[in-house]
């Protein structure tokens, strides 16, 4: 502040003020800043350079730079009109005045010194058109180094098949700025700015980055050449107008992807077990159906991933099987033969940022029978169910194998399986009540369901089930079939969500009186004395004491 000073209050006459007579005040970081201090001192230099050079003649560009070979002065520039290079301006020694040279051939002389030349190309996508003019691009290099015999060429970065709005997801790119701040390159050189970025933000981003050290940018469809005179605000409008492009090209996209999906028409994508067409390839399919029997014999994702390699199972990218792999053709609603579409959906046209899609912003497409499948649509839907089970069920606790077919025989509330604190009984899994009056050990009561479960009568179920009504001739034809084609060794929820309608509790107020009773879905009803050491009652109050005792 006081940057200027009244001298006489009759002329008003201003002064500038040089801190001599009146002191200056300066406050460092008053309020924000629009422009940063490096640039506001290099712009302050190059205005002193210019009007504030010796006999008010202009440094610019070099300053005090340039030193005369004779006498080792530093040299001045000048106005200068000469009958053989005409107007213009030079550099002289005016010590010994044995140095003279015109500005221009120094400028060039060192204009010439960005030999270190550095070509990026990319396209968008993989289509043999894009590619095509991936190519064209590479081959424009060549003429680029004939034009300019003082280019030295580094080398091509590229990337195939990427989009310009997201710099972190070109590794061709990513790699070329590496190699600048390595102080490999000096200039780069791309045929048009779209392809260089279609972000203005991060355009304008590496820009700036590239220019603090020293490294220069030519467009050639743009005519940009950051060497010349060149403005920031210049390469911002381009940048803008690629960016603008890129949004309505993926708008486009986005259209024409959904017609398809309207029309049932479904993107093909590499797929296990297929190939194009959906054509089945039995080598993979046999392994599909292995693991989707696996889950249902409860093996868990990593059980079955470890399977799988000590077996020496190729994966789908010919390496070891990883869990993620095997959720992954577990989840996959193609492996019956259906299709949905529009799962994700990018939200973002610059990050590509994926969203899982719940239709409440865009439809999802399913088509069902879409191809022939592997496994069946019961098979995969006992698997989704045995998922939810395992990872999903009541409170978020695993509520395999029995779901929700257990009930409290205090408050009829539906038990919920848990870990249990141990005690007599060592630690595990049990079956208890939100009411806590009720507990049990899961493979307490696994095992007692497995002995009515084989104890039943295969000859008298067969010859009451032309008698069944049609929902129970269907549960005793399960059964029958099962009993037939598998040894059943333990319980599973592929077995006892078709067979078993509900199990309940007596009220096991001793241990001779604890007992369940299974009704099973064909009409029959299994009675069994549940083996234990103590009563519900008990198992709950010692949990209860173990939990707090943990606490």
């Amino acid at each position: 502040m006081q940057k200027y000073y009244t001298v006489d209050h009759l002329t008003h006459r201003r002064v500038k003020n040089d801190g001599t007579l009146l002191p200056i005040y300066t406050i460092p970081d008053h309020h924000d800043a629009i422009i940063s201090r490096e640039q506001f001192s290099m712009v302050q230099t190059i205005m002193h350079m210019r009007l504030s050079g010796m006999y008010g003649r202009s440094q610019y560009p070099f300053g005090d730079k340039l030193i005369c070979p004779y006498c080792k002065k530093r040299l001045k520039q000048r106005d200068f009109q000469h009958t053989v290079w005409a107007k213009g301006r030079d550099w002289e020694c005016v010590e010994c005045h044995d140095f003279l040279l015109k500005s221009k051939v120094i400028e060039d002389a060192v204009l010439a010194a960005y030999t270190e030349l550095a070509f990026y190309v990319r396209v968008s996508t993989d289509s043999e058109e894009q590619l095509n003019s991936f190519e064209n691009q590479k081959a424009a290099v060549q003429v680029v180094l004939k034009q300019h015999p003082e280019f030295r060429l580094v080398k091509i970065y590229s990337d195939a098949g990427i989009s310009g709005t997201l710099a972190e997801k070109r590794p061709g790119f990513m790699e070329m700025i590496a190699d600048c701040e390595a102080d490999k390159i000096d200039l780069i050189y791309t045929k048009s700015l779209s392809r260089w970025s279609r972000n203005t933000l991060e355009c304008l981003q590496y820009y700036r980055a590239l220019k603090e050290i020293g490294v220069n940018l030519i467009f050639e469809k743009e005519s940009i050449d950051t060497r010349n005179t060149f403005t920031e605000m210049a390469l911002s409008i381009y940048a803008s107008f690629a960016q603008e492009e890129s949004r309505s090209i993926s708008e486009n996209t986005k259209m024409g992807l959904r017609m398809r999906y309207e029309m049932g028409q479904d993107t093909w994508s590499e797929l296990y077990g297929y190939r194009k067409g959906y054509v089945i390839e039995e080598t993979e399919a046999e392994v599909i159906r292995k693991i989707f029997d696996l889950y249902e014999h409860n093996y868990s994702a990593k059980e079955i991933t470890a399977y799988l390699n000590e077996n020496g199972i190729p994966s789908p990218k010919n390496s070891k099987w990883q869990s993620t792999t095997v959720l992954g053709i577990l989840k996959n609603e193609k492996y019956v033969g259906d299709i949905i579409m529009q799962k994700t959906y990018v939200a973002d046209y610059l990050t590509h940022r994926q969203i899982n899609n719940d239709g409440t912003i865009v439809p999802t497409y399913t088509v069902l029978d879409h191809h022939k499948g592997i496994v069946s649509h019961e098979q995969f839907d006992r698997v989704q169910a045995i998922r939810m089970l395992h990872g999903g069920g009541k409170n978020g606790y695993d509520q395999y194998p029995f779901g929700d077919k257990l009930v409290c025989p205090y408050c009829g509330k539906r038990l919920t399986q848990r870990n249990i604190h141990g005690g007599a009984w060592g630690q595990g899994q049990g079956w208890g009540c939100a009411c806590r009056g009720f507990l049990l050990k899961s493979k307490s009561i696994e095992d007692v369901v497995l002995d009515a479960f084989m104890s039943l009568d295969m000859e008298s179920i067969e010859l009451r089930l032309p008698k069944l009504k049609p929902s129970r001739r269907t549960a005793a034809e399960k059964l029958l079939e099962l009993r037939k084609k598998e040894t059943v060794d333990a319980v599973h929820y592929f077995w006892t969500e078709p067979l078993i309608d509900s199990i309940e509790f007596g009220e096991c107020e001793t241990k001779e009186s604890c007992f369940l009773m299974i009704r099973w879905k064909f009409g029959l009803t299994s009675t069994r004395l549940i083996k234990t050491r103590k009563t519900p009652r008990e198992y709950a109050e010692l949990d209860k004491q173990k939990g707090r005792g943990k606490k």
